[in-house]
């Protein structure tokens, strides 16, 4: 539109019918909102969209008032509307915009629930949502702003420590399923406590759902140094040789469920959540929470069984590489460093497995100089004093109640044992008396 070709009257006019149509929208949209909102609709308004729809009526209202004044003062500025419809048209534009987004986003709220657990991340895909808190299938999660899991209750903290243990791993560091005081990085702290009050430990739990050895390596780099442990304690389970990430591939990935779940890093759009959700339900299903559970699934068998295949031992080398870097990063901040590996279920109920990728990780651990521990000969002493695996273990790969403590108390005799906190003195509880 050429301004200089439009006489002042003219230019008025249509500035201010501009405003008028604007201002019309916005109030009728506002008054739409206001009746949904305030009257019997309201009991059938799902309790995620109150918020959205709050603000977009707020937004509406205020654009009503303004355009509907502004045509009104406009009218009269014919001086002034000979520059106002170029820019104005501009101004629209992005109203329009604007209001699109607010209405869509009414329809399609922000996240909560246990999609706001997690949130995209460019490097690892996912990563546990500061200050996110929300049940996660059978137990409540809850973390603080560095993404670490805490206490659920906000009136009962965990006091913090001195010392400090950094627990780096998987949903079995996590405490999958469980309370935040029944994993075994809290039970650490606790019964180092017990044992030895003077160190003062506190547990930072930095366990995230399906990670790999990957992932956990960026999350370290990233997060975990700037945490400044007293020592680090890395987690390896199975699953991270079989169910490994692969961020070049897009973030759909079928093999990780927190990728379904994971909400964007940027939920302030409604279009982006449309967009976001939509594309997630194509691929799918309506059901999210179910094709989360469909699609979990990891090929153990094949890391057990005597001749991996080819693409298990390749998966094994990466994550060999990356425990390697894990290692050299910790080795350079001058931060002790004990690699646990935890077993499955189906080692536990065959005695007669020999544990073969523990040996290969032992193997290699040992040509690297770390420390060590592996759980599979622990869990089977267990089996042998009157436990069985099933008590040990809730499912395939993640560690019951007792799975946590029998692990815990491992982890402390190793510690104790190898100083990795300085020389202790011997303590007249045993880590097995523990409660």
């Amino acid at each position: 539109m050429n301004a200089s070709r439009l006489s002042p009257h003219s230019a008025a006019r249509l500035t201010a019918g501009m405003l008028l149509a604007a201002g019309c929208y916005a109030g009728l949209a506002a008054l739409v909102m206001l009746v949904v909102r305030y009257s019997p609709l309201r009991e059938h308004i799902p309790a995620t969209t109150v918020y959205p729809l709050q603000i977009a009526l707020f937004v509406h209202i205020v654009a009503a008032v303004v355009f509907l004044f502004a045509a009104r003062r406009l009218r009269s500025k014919r001086a002034v509307a000979l520059i106002v419809p170029r820019v104005l048209i501009c101004l629209l534009a992005l109203s329009s915009i604007v209001s699109i987004d607010l209405i869509v986003g009414i329809f399609y709220p922000p996240s909560v629930g246990l999609n706001s657990l997690y949130e995209r991340h460019i490097e690892r895909g996912w990563t546990n949502r500061p200050n996110a808190f929300a049940r996660s299938w059978l137990a409540w999660i809850r973390f603080d702003g560095r993404g670490l899991r805490i206490h659920e209750d906000l009136l009962d903290p965990d006091p913090p420590g001195s010392t400090h243990i950094l627990f780096v791993g998987d949903s079995v560091t996590l405490g999958y399923n469980l309370p935040a005081r029944a994993s075994f990085a809290w039970w650490t702290a606790r019964m180092l406590n017990e044992r030895h009050p003077q160190l003062d430990v506190e547990a930072l739990n930095g366990g995230t759902c399906g990670y790999d050895m990957s992932q956990e390596r960026n999350w370290f780099e990233e997060v975990g140094l700037g945490l400044d442990p007293d020592l680090v304690v890395l987690q390896f389970c199975m699953n991270d040789v079989a169910g490994q990430f692969d961020p070049t591939l897009p973030p759909s990935r079928e093999q990780h469920v927190e990728i379904v779940l994971a909400e964007p890093p940027n939920d302030w759009s409604g279009i982006q959540r449309a967009i976001f959700d939509i594309r997630r339900r194509m691929k799918y299903g309506s059901d999210l929470r179910e094709a989360a559970r469909r699609i979990e699934h990891f090929t153990l068998e094949e890391v057990i069984g005597p001749e991996p295949p080819e693409h298990v031992q390749r998966a094994l080398t990466y994550a060999l590489e990356d425990i390697d870097r894990i290692r050299a990063t910790a080795e350079k901040k001058r931060k002790p460093l004990l690699f646990v590996i935890f077993p499955i279920f189906a080692q536990l109920d065959d005695p007669s497995d020999p544990g073969r990728p523990q040996q290969k990780l032992c193997s290699f651990a040992e040509s690297k100089g770390m420390h060590y521990l592996d759980l599979l000969p622990v869990y089977r002493r267990a089996i042998a004093e009157g436990a069985t695996p099933q008590e040990l273990l809730r499912d395939e790969t993640h560690p019951s109640r007792l799975g946590h403590r029998v692990a815990a108390r491992a982890i402390v005799e190793y510690i104790e044992k190898h100083n990795l906190l300085g020389e202790l003195r011997p303590s007249t509880q045993s880590a097995n008396d523990a409660p």
